[in-house]
This record gives C-alpha cells, sequence and structure tokens, in this order.
C-alpha cells in the first residue's frame, strides 16, 4: 500500500497540505489598554457581544495552553486570498487570552487587522 507523504514544503518554505500559510498579526498592548483589560475582565456581557460578533463574520476563534510560555493563547482566524491572518491573545486563563485577542481586534485594529504587522511586547497578564 503506497503512503502520500502530508505537509511538504515547496521552494518558498511556505506549508503545504493540510495546513494553509499564515501571515501573524502581532499588536502590543500599551499600558492604557492592559489597564483597560483588567477593569474590564467581568465584564461578560462585552466578551460575549464580541465574541458573538467576530464568529458572526467568518472568523475562527479558538484557544489552547502553550507550554513554552506557560499561558492560553486565543487565537482569531481569517481566511485571506491563499493565507490564513491569524490575531492572537495570551492570558492566565483561556477567556483572559480570547478577550485580550477581541479587544486587539475591536478596539486597537477597529476590526481592519489583516494588512497589519507590528512588534509584540510580552511578559504581562494579558500579553
Amino acid at each position: 500500500m503506497a503512503s502520500t507523504k502530508r505537509n511538504t514544503r515547496d521552494s518558498d518554505n511556505q506549508r503545504q497540505g493540510k495546513y494553509r500559510p499564515v501571515q501573524w498579526i502581532n499588536v502590543a498592548l500599551s499600558d492604557d489598554d492592559k489597564t483597560w483589560l483588567e477593569d474590564n475582565i467581568t465584564n461578560v456581557d462585552k466578551f460575549a457581544n464580541w465574541l458573538s460578533d467576530v464568529v458572526s463574520t467568518g472568523h475562527r476563534v479558538s484557544v489552547k495552553w502553550d507550554d513554552r510560555n506557560n499561558c492560553c493563547v486565543g487565537s482569531i482566524v481569517i481566511p485571506v486570498g491563499d493565507k490564513d491572518h491569524i490575531l492572537t491573545g495570551r492570558g492566565s486563563t483561556a477567556f483572559t487570552a480570547v478577550f485580550a485577542a477581541l479587544y486587539r481586534h475591536f478596539v486597537i485594529l477597529e476590526q481592519d487587522w489583516t494588512s497589519q504587522s507590528q512588534e509584540q511586547a510580552g511578559g504581562g497578564l494579558f500579553d
């Protein structure tokens, strides 16, 4: 029985097969952004509305544990052309990680982040 090799890479080192190439959208949080998130972390209505809005517009939202950084990572993904654009947030819980990603999407980038690329700072509760 012949086997098929999956997840091969082409000459541009782009992942092919099961996975699409990705474009990471990195957005640092200012001290004011972090303060807003900390002050609003119990605003479940805001979280629910943002989550519903982002999913209803075709974005995929996921969360997973990151062993390397010892935190949760919330991701918002939207296909753009032949790539998936990914915006992330980190937090000590799944809720805070997704909330941070949603904050970046709705407040900092005002829902238009597919052409953004910035350095990301790290080290805080909502980085």
